[in-house]
């Protein structure tokens, strides 16, 4: 006789068996085997040791990896804001530029309304007289 573990519900020899330690032949715990509808018990005990190993393992690696993704979370936010720094250095730049640009408009604006207005001034009279004699 042999033993297996069951990991579905199996019906052999009009009996039900419910997933669990299974005992029979050896050619019946063969073929259930090869069915996938059991693993021989040793087999089950190395893949708890490996999913213990890999729980362990992971136990270690999560929390370098938190702090590694904190680091660079750091890290970009303080390349943020030396950008976003050096941004607003050159917008300032830029503004006090439009502000001398502006400030020149707007006094040679007044400049040619006052050269208008004195042109205006010293114009001969256009006006015509259109009334009838």
């Amino acid at each position: 006789m042999a033993k297996v573990t069951l990991i579905s519900a199996v019906k052999h020899d009009g009996k039900d068996y419910k997933p669990d330690t299974f005992e029979g032949d050896k050619k019946i715990v063969d073929e259930l085997i090869r069915a996938g509808a059991a693993q021989d018990p040793s087999t089950v005990v190395e893949q708890t040791t490996a999913i213990e190993t890999a729980e362990d393992e992971a136990k270690t690696i999560v929390p370098e990896a938190q702090k590694a993704a904190g680091k660079i979370k750091s890290d970009a936010e303080d390349e943020a804001k030396t950008i976003i720094g050096k941004a607003e250095e050159v917008a300032g730049l830029k503004i006090k530029e439009a502000e001398k640009a502006l400030t020149g408009a707007k006094a040679e604006a007044e400049k040619l309304v006052k050269d208008a207005q004195g042109a205006a001034k010293k114009a001969p009279d256009t006006k015509t007289n259109t009334s009838a004699k």
